[in-house]
């Protein structure tokens, strides 16, 4: 007769849940990797500029080596750029690398959100709640985004398994870890109280205090380093754009993103996925599953992920921009927070797990094929970057999406002003040339009222008048030649 010890016998026990839950991160990776690469790299604009900074930290420097002069580049966080290394330092040229660290950041959030829940809602549960995320038609158009919101939150949920797991992580580690997510996405900050808060409702006031130190630091050398290169911090960029549009315009921001993160969540888990009364009605009965659950997750000792997501809720609330990308880092803890507020209704314990495998099922026939048929057709505009690479060499190149226009034109590129526009602005830079790709999404909360977007529909404008005259067009955009202080060409094929 074989005798096992205690330690043997729960290593037996947890097995088979290991198995599953292996089981379960291959089925969700290979239904991720259809959607890969989400779309090329550059169709951002910042996806591309991480991808120049992590190739220039490769060799030692931290700026875009696509701009006269060269400067350091102080406006991103490292952080995503340092993770993008590997395929920096063996494939600098290629975008297929640096979307294949995103796509690998994705599969890192599968197994943590299912390992971190398993404990808390059991294997049913953490199964049904990892499905629900990963298989959202917004974070399948995600898989190998290069984009800070899935490497952040891969961070993210490291950093909150150190302070939520039953002998929580020394505090120093958590903050150190909630110091990487903020490098990675300036947006994770939630996290330093989040932890803090966190530790101290344990009763574990050294550790709340280390962590908080620990994140700060982080914090603080960071801006110390890009005030010194005139970088602009996210702070102050937010609440320039507030105050130009008057600070009364604030519970009018806040309506419409937590607007738009409910119509968004209720869009992705509808099966057609059109806006409209269905997905309205799906997002707003989330919503209040979530708040509920929420609340439970605040009350007498407030747990991390919900101190987090609070925060977080708040944040984005009063932050003037809003983009769609925004919801995938916030989708596990709200995905979280529904399942605990259906569990507090009462009713068969297996109903929740049931609705949310659900939620992950229904979408997949219509906008999960959707997702995957414009992965497989995403492309840059290769006749315009054909087209800036044979311009004459003479002068420089201006566009909205400058890192990438550098990236496939090969070819020094120089962001488009947007406190002057005009072309004596341009000439005065030695620009001679404008591609204009169309105004992208500003992410606005307010719209058309947003100095981006004043800049941008400015330039929509100002391009077809005096001063520029248009030498290209074609279905990736119009190439302008700016006639003020330039020699203008007759034309160009």
């Amino acid at each position: 007769m074989t005798l096992t010890n205690k330690n043997d016998q729960g290593r037996l026990s947890r097995r088979p849940w290991l198995f599953f839950g292996a089981v379960l991160w291959a089925a969700l990776a290979a239904a991720q990797w259809a959607a890969f690469p989400g779309q090329w790299l550059g169709a951002e604009g910042d996806d591309a500029l991480y991808a120049l900074l992590s190739r220039s930290l490769a060799a030692g420097r931290y700026a875009l080596g696509t701009v006269p002069g060269d400067p350091l580049f102080a406006n991103f966080t490292p952080g995503l750029p340092f993770l993008l290394l590997p395929a920096g330092a063996f494939v600098p040229e290629g975008a297929a690398g640096y979307q294949l660290v995103c796509f690998l950041s994705l599969l890192v959030c599968d197994a943590l959100v299912f390992l971190t829940l398993r404990r808390r809602a059991g294997a049913p549960g953490a199964a049904a709640v990892t499905a629900a995320f990963a298989l959202n038609p917004l974070v399948l158009s995600r898989a190998g985004v290069v984009m800070p919101e899935v490497p952040g939150l891969a961070l993210a949920l490291a950093a909150l398994w150190c302070a939520d797991r039953p002998r929580p992580a020394p505090g120093w580690a958590a903050g150190l870890a909630a110091g990487a997510a903020y490098l990675v996405r300036p947006g994770l900050l939630p996290l330093f109280p989040a932890l803090a808060l966190a530790y101290a409702a344990r009763g574990r006031r050294k550790d709340a205090a280390q962590s908080a130190a620990a994140s700060a630091a982080v914090w603080g050398l960071w801006r110390l380093w890009a005030s010194s290169f005139g970088g602009v911090s996210d702070l102050r960029e937010g609440l320039g754009a507030v105050a130009s549009a008057g600070w009364d315009v604030w519970p009018r921001i806040a309506a419409a993103n937590l607007g738009a993160l409910v119509e968004l969540w209720g869009r992705t888990v509808t099966y057609s996925g059109e806006p409209g009364g269905p997905a309205l009605a799906a997002g707003a009965l989330l919503a209040a599953a979530a708040a509920r659950g929420l609340w439970a997750g605040l009350r007498l000792r407030p747990k991390a992920w919900a101190a987090f997501l609070a925060l977080s809720l708040v944040l984005h609330a009063a932050w003037p921009w809003w983009y769609e990308r925004y919801l995938v880092g916030l989708l596990p803890f709200l995905l979280l927070a529904a399942w605990r507020g259906a569990r507090s209704l009462g009713g068969p314990r297996w109903a929740p797990a049931a609705a949310l495998a659900a939620l992950a099922v229904v979408p997949l026939a219509v906008q999960g094929r959707a997702v995957a048929r414009r992965a497989a057709e995403s492309a840059p505009p290769w006749d315009a970057y054909r087209v800036l690479r044979a311009l004459p060499p003479e002068g420089l190149v201006a566009s909205v999406r400058y890192g990438a226009d550098a990236w496939y034109a090969g070819r020094p590129v120089v962001p488009l002003p947007l406190a002057d526009v005009s072309a004596q602005s341009l000439s005065r830079g030695r620009v001679r040339w404008v591609y204009w790709a169309g105004a992208p999404e500003a992410g606005a909360s307010l719209g058309g009222e947003a100095p981006l977007a004043r800049s941008l529909a400015a330039w929509d404008g100002r391009l077809a008048g005096p001063g520029f005259r248009r030498v290209w067009q074609g279905a990736g955009g119009s190439v302008y030649e700016v006639a003020v202080g330039t020699k203008v060409t007759a034309g160009f094929p």
